[in-house]
C-alpha cells in the first residue's frame, strides 16, 4: 500500500503539535517515545504504536482521547497503559495520514465505506511491515 509508504516517510512531530493539526477526517497515526525524535524522519525502530480510527470525529477525537488516557487512565487502551507508566504526552512523538471518508451512518456512501475498510487494512499493513522489517510488532501494541 503506497499510504505505508507515505506514512513513513513523514517527520516526527511533537504530539500536542500533532494533536492540534489533526484533522477529523479518519486516518492511521504512529507514535514514538522520545523528545529528541522531533523534527526528524521516522525510523523504524522508534514507532511503538500504531492505531487507527474510522470513527465520527476523525484522528483529532482519537488523538484526544489517547491524550486523555494517558493523563487520567481513560480514553484510549494505550494511554491507559503509559497513565500507569506515568508516561506523558510531553514525551511522546507522532504522525498520521488521513484518508477522508464519511464515517456516519445515514450519510456514507459506498466509497467511504471502502475507505474505512483501506484505513483498517493500513493499520494492519503498517504492523506487518514493521514485523518483517524488524522482527517484531510495536512494543505498546502488543503489551
Amino acid at each position: 500500500m503506497k499510504e505505508v509508504n507515505q506514512l513513513l516517510a513523514k517527520k516526527w512531530l511533537p504530539f500536542e503539535e500533532g494533536l492540534l493539526n489533526a484533522p477529523k477526517n479518519p486516518g492511521v497515526y504512529v507514535i514514538a517515545f522520545g523528545k529528541t525524535l522531533v523534527g526528524s524522519p521516522i525510523q523504524l525502530n522508534e514507532i511503538k504504536y500504531v492505531g487507527q480510527t474510522t470513527s465520527i470525529g476523525g484522528l483529532k477525537s482519537r488523538l484526544r482521547r489517547f491524550k486523555r488516557g494517558t493523563e487520567v487512565g481513560k480514553g484510549h487502551s494505550c494511554g491507559n497503559k503509559l497513565h500507569l507508566k506515568k508516561i506523558g504526552i510531553q514525551h511522546l512523538c507522532m504522525a498520521w495520514i488521513e484518508l477522508a471518508a464519511n464515517p456516519e451512518k445515514e450519510t456514507r456512501i459506498g466509497k467511504d465505506l471502502r475507505t474505512m475498510g483501506k484505513i483498517r487494512s493500513l493499520e494492519y499493513h503498517v504492523i506487518a511491515y514493521l514485523k518483517e522489517h524488524l522482527g517484531v510488532e510495536p512494543e505498546w501494541n502488543i503489551h
